[in-house]
């Protein structure tokens, strides 16, 4: 079988258009991964569509905490996207301490040059 990554960033924000920044960086990433043989869900990716089409969702990651959580139990390891605020995310923060609690590896991916670093 073959593993899956998580793909992590931070994704919440008052303004609608660093949402909007957050998803695309995001989503280019799993693109990236995915060109590079790496199989990867992006919650975010897959979240920010369904709440643009279901605008009454919150954005806030306590809606959000269970069914991301259920995803990244599936994962073999996550990789988190370095995107500005991912180390004061609360949902980058908790998805990094669930993926350590279950001894999963947690690599880094660098915005810029789009590459993991462990």
């Amino acid at each position: 079988m073959i593993d899956l990554a998580y793909l992590a960033g931070p994704y919440t924000h008052r303004d609608p258009a660093v949402r909007q920044h957050r998803y695309d960086m995001l989503t280019r990433a799993a693109g990236v991964l995915y060109g590079d043989g790496v199989h990867v869900l992006s919650p975010i990716t897959h979240g920010h569509v369904i709440h643009q089409v279901t605008p009454d969702l919150p954005h806030e990651f306590e809606f959000w905490r269970d069914i991301c959580f259920n995803q990244l139990d599936r994962c073999d390891y996550m990789i988190v996207l370095q995107l500005d605020g991912w180390q004061i995310s609360v949902g980058v923060n908790e998805e990094i301490k669930r993926a350590g609690e279950q001894g999963k590896m947690v690599y880094f991916m660098c915005p810029d040059a789009m590459r993991v670093m462990g």
